[in-house]
């Protein structure tokens, strides 16, 4: 019944009765999906009405992201403006749960996720450090993540996530280098930044403060020894004269 009144275009007498929702509240969310409910939802645009008339929490309850991710709709969804309407809702934390993002990863559409703009919106919601913290390093520079970033100007806000921070400390500076993340830098005279971000793990100059010559001199040097053990302190404080009058008195 579902599937022919889908397919006789009667999905906005269906949402206006309610009875997409009295579905999913029912847990039938495997049935719709076996009469292909979602990719006719999906093809007409519905699902910009289903998140409007409060479905978010249910559509994610149910599982219904991760069975679109594994039926490879996911560029119906970016088309529908799914993805950008959750970033924008703050469902990040359901997303990781959901296991969107490592399957759009590895996928490998990035391309969609930069003409969505999505990234921005990522790296807003502190999306990229918290995938770098989940391992995905490796996948994030297979994709040409950090080379489409830099190409667009993002320098600023990655070095603000802390993500070229949490690269070096992986090791990863030859992956970097590969991807020409550091000729990018040079060429839109980043290098200061990036020094300093090397500089806190690699850089002799930290080391040097602490053990400089200069400083040993200022603790240690002859100056200071005669300063309070010289011979005028000691004649100051046992000299003749002193006994003397001592004594006399």
């Amino acid at each position: 019944m579902i599937s022919l009144l889908l397919k006789q275009g009667m999905i906005s007498l269906l949402l206006k009765q309610g009875m997409i929702s009295l579905l999913f509240k029912q847990g039938m969310i495997s049935l719709l999906h076996k009469q292909g409910m979602i990719s006719l939802l999906l093809k007409q645009g519905m699902i910009s009405l289903l998140f409007k008339q409060g479905m978010k929490s249910l559509l994610l309850n149910q599982g219904m992201i991760s069975i679109l991710l594994k039926q490879v709709m996911i560029s119906l969804l970016f088309k529908q403006g799914m993805v950008s309407l959750l970033l924008k809702q703050g469902i990040l934390f359901l997303l990781l749960k959901q296991g969107v993002i490592s399957l759009r990863l590895k996928q490998g559409i990035i391309s969609l996720l930069l003409e969505q703009g999505m990234i921005f919106l990522l790296l807003k919601q502190g999306m990229i450090s918290l995938l770098l913290k989940q391992g995905m390093v490796s996948l994030l520079l297979k994709q040409g993540v950090v080379s489409l970033l830099l190409k667009q100007g993002m320098i600023s806000l990655l070095l603000k996530q802390g993500m070229i921070s949490l690269l070096l400390k992986q090791g990863m500076i030859s992956l970097l280098h590969k991807q020409g993340m550091i000729s990018l830098q040079l060429k839109q005279g980043m290098i200061s930044l990036l020094f300093k971000q090397i500089q806190t793990r690699y850089d002799i100059s930290n080391t040097q403060p602490k053990y400089d010559i200069s400083t040993i001199q200022t603790r240690y040097d002859i100056s200071t020894i005669q300063t309070r053990y010289g011979i005028s302190t000691i004649q100051t404080r046992y000299d003749i004269f002193t006994t003397q009058t001592r004594n006399y008195q």
